[in-house]
């Protein structure tokens, strides 16, 4: 007897394309719902929180574990 494929599979793929696309909209500084540019507050928001991402990229702790799993 062939295995139906699980509801869940199906979804999966379509959920990974949406996280995919919201991943692209904030690297390009735009809203994740609407994909208009970000203005204002929320422009502010998201320079801190690249600062902060480019600060956790570029510490030790995480060059160190990079290096290791390679």
């Amino acid at each position: 007897m062939a295995k139906r494929k699980k509801r869940f599979e199906i979804k999966s793929v379509q959920h990974t394309e949406r996280i995919e696309e919201y991943r692209e909209r904030l690297e390009n500084c735009v809203d994740l719902f609407t994909g208009k540019p970000l203005e204002g507050e929320d422009l502010e928001g998201w320079k801190v929180a690249m600062y902060h991402r480019e600060q956790y990229e570029n510490s030790p702790a995480v060059r160190r574990r990079v290096r290791v799993n390679i």
